[in-house]
Order: C-alpha cells, then structure tokens, then sequence
C-alpha cells in the first residue's frame, strides 16, 4: 500500500502540474512511441487493477482510486487519498482503461499519453467547451497490472 500511495503522489502531482495549468493548452500532445496505435486500440487485459487519479473540473469523481477491471468491466473502487475516500463514487461512475483510450481516439483531448513500454494509456486530459469553466476533466493511470 505504501508504494501506491507513493504512486497516487507522484502521478497526482505531475498531472496537476502539466493538465490544470490556468494557461492555455496548446494543440493535444501525444507521447509514446506506440501512441497511434494505442488511440485506437486499448491493449490492456480484460481483468486488471490500475491507479485512477481525477482531478481538474468541478466533479464527483476526484480525487486517487485504486481501481480493479473484471472482464472489461469496472468491479471495485477504493479511495486513497481524502478527496478519494470522501467522494461519493459508484462503480458505474469510474472509466475503464480501455473507455478512456476509446474516449481519447473519438474526441480531442488537450493532452495525452501512453506508456512508452507497454502502450498503455498513461494520461489523458479532456476540455469539452474551451470557453467554459470547470468542466476540464483530467486523468493520471498508472501502477496497471494484469489480473489472470
């Protein structure tokens, strides 16, 4: 537990820093030599846990969650930090690995990026209406590890 929450710091920290910043974000980036493949297709596992950190946005889901996958499908959510374990969060309400890599692929995310070993997504940061207030949605994952 200790290194995940370790984890939760590092990757909270680094997404705060590089998604939320009050500047203007410049055209999405994309990372990872295996980023256009990983746009369009998820290849992560059917069963798995991850560490989900939401931020960004005025929402219910934020704050750092670990996060178990069971057949494409999200199982269980804990929270990690205060802002995790206090939110009011269904199952139904956190994205699956692979959700978020199909929502990067259809919309245009502010920024992205993916594992530069495995592919997989890595962050993901959303502005569906530029002009609007609070309605950024920014994701760290991280710590994915296959459930067989």
């Amino acid at each position: 537990m200790h290194r995940r929450a370790l984890l939760v710091v590092a990757l909270g920290s680094g997404l705060l820093l590089a998604a939320c910043s009050p500047d203007p974000a410049p055209a999405p980036q994309v990372s990872g030599p295996s980023a256009a493949a990983s746009a369009t297709s998820s290849p992560v596992a059917a069963s798995y846990t991850y560490v989900l950190v939401s931020s960004c946005g005025e929402r219910a889901l934020s704050g750092a969650f670990s996060v178990t996958v069971t057949d494409g499908r999200v199982a269980s959510v804990e929270g990690l930090d205060d802002a995790g374990r206090s939110a009011a969060v269904a199952v139904e309400d956190v994205p699956t690995i692979a959700e978020l890599t199909a929502r990067a692929a259809r919309e245009d995310p502010t920024d992205v990026a993916y594992d530069t070993e495995s592919g997989v997504l890595s962050m993901v940061a959303f502005d569906p209406i530029p002009d609007a207030i609070d309605d950024e949605e920014c994701y760290l994952v991280g710590g994915y590890t296959p459930v067989d």
